[in-house]
């Protein structure tokens, strides 16, 4: 009795496209949405990076730093990673000493106070950011940019079955460049 009320349904192929469209729309949706807010944090961190790359650069190229520039260097970050709330940069110059073993900090500056600026103490304490700083001979310097932009994705994936959910965080660039051959005059005042 039951086989022949579901015979014609067996063989009636109509509607099929409506409930396939129901089954994969959905996923396609999510799909769309998740590739679009993981590309957006990539494009962040790349941007940062090339910011954070490129003010080491200009810094590299100054015959003389002085420290009103330090600001116009927040204003190029800020710029080149588009006006992000949150951006924020400190740059540290540090000479190594044969003598003390160490890394000693000739100046320290946060445009705006934005973060606390390293001292000595700090620096040499700290040995995760102390074995970022490449080798350097006695007497010469090397000045440290890190910055730090915050990210917050468009889309909250936690609730979804991905296995790395992206949440809201914060990129932080290291970089440590020397001075191109000749220019060597360093502030030795961060105001």
């Amino acid at each position: 009795m039951m086989d022949r009320l579901f015979r014609p349904f067996r063989r009636d192929e109509s509607g099929t496209a409506v409930v396939e469209l129901v089954l994969v729309l959905p996923i396609m949706l999510w799909a769309y949405l998740a590739l679009f807010t993981y590309w957006d944090a990539y494009r962040v961190l790349n941007t940062t990076q090339k910011a954070s790359y490129t003010i080491a650069d200009m810094i590299s190229r100054f015959d003389t730093l002085d420290p009103a520039d330090f600001p116009g260097m927040q204003d190029v970050l800020e710029y080149m990673i588009g006006d992000r709330e949150g951006a924020k940069m400190r740059i540290t110059a540090v000479v190594w000493s044969d003598r003390d073993t160490r890394f000693n900090v000739q100046w320290s500056c946060s445009p705006g106070n934005a973060k606390s600026v390293w001292n000595t103490a700090l620096l040499n304490a700290d040995t995760g950011i102390k074995g970022r700083i490449p080798s350097l001979d006695d007497g010469e310097w090397s000045v440290i940019v890190e910055t730090w932009v915050d990210f917050v994705p468009a889309m909250d994936l936690s609730s979804l079955p991905v296995s790395t959910p992206l949440e809201p965080r914060t990129f932080h660039q290291f970089i440590a460049t020397r001075p191109r051959p000749g220019k060597t005059n360093l502030t030795n005042r961060c105001e």
